[in-house]
Protein backbone atom coordinates (compact mmCIF):
# COMPACT_ATOMS: atom_id res chain seq x y z
CA UNK A 1 0.00 0.00 0.00
CA UNK A 2 1.43 3.46 -0.64
CA UNK A 3 0.37 5.86 1.38
CA UNK A 4 0.65 9.70 0.07
CA UNK A 5 0.05 12.90 2.25
CA UNK A 6 -0.09 16.59 0.91
CA UNK A 7 0.26 19.40 3.41
CA UNK A 8 -1.64 22.04 3.23
CA UNK A 9 -2.42 25.39 4.87
CA UNK A 10 -5.47 23.83 5.46
CA UNK A 11 -5.29 20.01 4.96
CA UNK A 12 -9.04 19.05 6.16
CA UNK A 13 -10.28 20.72 2.69
CA UNK A 14 -8.60 18.25 0.64
CA UNK A 15 -11.02 15.63 0.69
CA UNK A 16 -13.69 16.04 3.71
CA UNK A 17 -16.07 12.81 4.01
CA UNK A 18 -16.87 13.38 7.35
CA UNK A 19 -20.74 12.88 8.08
CA UNK A 20 -22.96 15.25 9.99
CA UNK A 21 -22.14 14.26 13.48
CA UNK A 22 -18.08 14.42 13.05
CA UNK A 23 -18.59 17.94 11.25
CA UNK A 24 -20.44 18.90 14.47
CA UNK A 25 -17.96 17.55 16.29
CA UNK A 26 -15.37 19.35 14.19
CA UNK A 27 -16.43 22.65 14.57
CA UNK A 28 -16.79 22.68 18.48
CA UNK A 29 -12.87 22.70 19.12
CA UNK A 30 -11.66 25.37 19.59
CA UNK A 31 -8.39 26.34 17.91
CA UNK A 32 -7.60 25.29 14.22
CA UNK A 33 -4.99 22.96 15.46
CA UNK A 34 -7.42 20.50 16.83
CA UNK A 35 -9.62 21.11 13.45
CA UNK A 36 -7.17 20.30 11.49
CA UNK A 37 -5.90 17.19 13.50
CA UNK A 38 -9.59 15.94 13.96
CA UNK A 39 -10.45 16.18 10.36
CA UNK A 40 -6.89 14.82 9.28
CA UNK A 41 -7.29 12.11 11.17
CA UNK A 42 -10.86 11.22 10.54
CA UNK A 43 -10.43 11.53 6.78
CA UNK A 44 -7.17 9.30 6.76
CA UNK A 45 -9.33 6.12 8.42
CA UNK A 46 -12.07 6.92 6.09
CA UNK A 47 -9.87 6.56 3.16
CA UNK A 48 -7.58 3.38 4.72
CA UNK A 49 -10.80 1.83 5.52
CA UNK A 50 -12.64 2.40 2.14
CA UNK A 51 -8.95 0.57 0.59
CA UNK A 52 -8.54 -2.28 2.88
CA UNK A 53 -12.19 -3.34 3.37
CA UNK A 54 -13.92 -4.30 0.36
Amino acid sequence: MVLHIICTKQPYEIENCLNSSECERLNRFQFEKEQIEYSFAHNLKRHVLSTCVP
